[in-house]
């Protein structure tokens, strides 16, 4: 009935606390399971009715999922810096409504474990190279990390991104002189199953 919608058709906030054939939303839902086992949350969202003040509208869902996400990126970026260096992986797709998407993750070891961990993803106008950079450089300063600690970059083999003159990799080398190109290889084996499939 959920699937992942935070907003649902119909977001009465009457009576979060009983059963309804109406899809509220997944943050409303949560309230309502709670509520069954947490006597207390029921006693409290009635009493905030009456006052008109549940915290629970639509700005209010956002604003936690924000303060949810800040602490995520930061224990992230915390254990970046413990470990010192970091990879950066980027790929670029347009959405539904034709925005293109640039999706970042970092790659980094910490107590002698190998993390990928996916950090946002950020609309642009433009998929040249430099646009791109401009990007990346935004992007891991914002997250408070050293660009010139990232030891590898990971891209697929578009111009755009590892093009010798003009590419995202070749102008990484100016603020990351560390940073080793590495064509991904997950583009690579769908441009393998590509060319095996035109074969047969």
């Amino acid at each position: 009935m959920q699937n992942i919608a935070v907003r649902g058709h119909e977001e009465s906030r009457k009576d979060i606390w009983e059963v309804s054939d109406i899809n509220r939303g997944n943050f409303l839902e949560l309230l309502h399971l709670r509520c069954k086992d947490l006597p207390w949350l029921q006693s409290k969202l009635q009493a905030q009715l009456q006052l008109h003040a549940q915290w629970t509208s639509p700005s209010i869902q956002n604003e936690l999922l924000a303060i949810v996400s800040d602490l995520v990126l930061e224990r992230i970026t915390t254990e970046v810096r413990k470990s010192g260096y970091f990879g950066i992986i980027m790929d670029e797709t347009s959405d539904i409504s034709r925005t293109e998407e640039v999706s970042l993750c970092l790659r980094y070891v910490i107590n002698g474990e190998t993390k990928e961990t996916f950090v946002g993803l950020f609309a642009t106008a433009s998929t040249e190279g430099e646009v791109l950079y401009e990007l990346a450089k935004t992007a891991i300063n914002k997250l408070d990390l050293r660009l010139e600690n990232i030891i590898a970059e990971c891209f697929d083999g578009a111009a755009n991104m590892s093009g010798i003159r003009k590419g995202l990799a070749t102008r990484m080398k100016e603020c990351s002189p560390l940073g080793i190109y590495v064509h991904c290889y997950g583009h690579l084996l769908n441009l393998a199953l590509q060319d095996t499939m035109t074969e047969n």
